[in-house]
């Protein structure tokens, strides 16, 4: 056997793509090739890299940096956008591809502020806090517009 590093074929989503770096075990006798186990995930995630790069999605670092940037644990925005159970940890080392729903759903929470707020009000999670609002604002005979209002002050104070 011949250790060698050249590009590997892969296909991805009915795509084949080329990745560069993987090492490789090569008989001289017969030519079949054995890939070792640490080196086919290195494969995987490497392919699921360069397919979502090819077709303009996020990129696992760029996902971890959108993330970082919110202020949000993985399974807390799991919770908050409803994904499973260990769904970002998949997206950010890139072992899975994210759909393009879920990539343009991403975009958004990185570039419009106020985003993360909104979809919290939607999260069964968070949604305490808009009942609190509305049993509060039924006793004061106050909108919930201006209770929330009201609270957003106190939060920016």
């Amino acid at each position: 056997m011949v250790a060698t590093i050249e590009p590997v074929e892969y296909e991805v989503h009915g795509e084949t793509v080329f990745v560069d770096g993987i090492k490789r075990h090569r008989c001289q006798g017969c030519g079949e090739e054995i890939l070792r186990i640490d080196a086919i995930e290195e494969l995987r995630k490497k392919a699921n890299e360069y397919y979502k790069k090819a077709h303009e999605l996020l990129t696992g670092d760029e996902i971890r940096a959108i993330r970082y940037k919110l202020g949000v644990s993985q399974s807390e925005i799991e919770g908050i956008i409803k994904a499973g159970e260990k769904t970002f940890t998949r997206w950010e080392s890139n072992k899975v591809i994210q759909s393009g729903i879920a990539d343009s759903l991403l975009r958004v929470l990185g570039a419009v502020p106020g985003a993360l707020a909104y979809l919290k009000g939607m999260s069964p999670v968070y949604s305490r806090t808009i009942a609190a609002q509305i049993a509060f604002a039924s006793n004061t005979g106050e909108t919930v517009a201006e209770v929330s209002g009201t609270r957003r002050e106190l939060m920016a104070a």
